[in-house]
């Protein structure tokens, strides 16, 4: 568990990303959030907390197999993946973001590239999948510019995570 401090009654309070992971350890498993059948390490300690229009979000860098490729139609992506989490009324709703880009320096804990903001070099494809695998989000993005926005999930071109 991460804390933020004490109260002077020595009560302890949660950080928002402890509250999260926390909830997470005790109700998410592969079973239910598929992609965590492939999932390394999920980094915690690098989590980016933003609040917007949606609210607070939290997204927290997770990496995968090394085996794991991505492929866009026919083109191949460098594949990053983060769970984004918001707090609801039972907890928190979960997802899996994946950022595919051909750029192999992107960093994964940038805190400037986030659910509410894309850096201004930017160029791939962010997808929100949620806990049934399903794309509900597909955003193409050229020089951070958004080309090809869709909340329904429905794409262009056949995404495929193979092993």
């Amino acid at each position: 568990m991460f804390f933020l401090g004490c109260t002077t009654t020595e009560e302890f309070v949660l950080t928002p990303v402890a509250k999260a992971q926390y909830w997470f350890d005790n109700n998410v498993t592969s079973e239910n959030f598929q992609i965590l059948k492939y999932a390394q390490e999920i980094d915690w300690n690098n989590a980016i907390v933003n609040t917007g229009d949606h609210g607070e979000i939290i997204e927290v860098p997770f990496t995968v197999q090394s085996g794991l490729k991505t492929k866009v139609g026919e083109q191949n992506y460098l594949s990053y993946h983060r769970l984004l989490l918001k707090k609801s009324i039972d907890g928190f709703t979960y997802n899996h973001v994946q950022v595919l880009t051909k750029n192999e320096y992107f960093d994964n804990t940038d805190k400037s590239f986030n659910f509410y903001q894309i850096t201004d070099d930017f160029d791939g494809i962010v997808l929100v999948i949620n806990q049934n695998n399903e794309a509900v989000q597909f955003s193409s993005f050229k020089n951070s510019l958004l080309m090809k926005p869709s909340i329904t999930g429905k794409m262009a071109a056949t995404t495929c995570i193979y092993l």
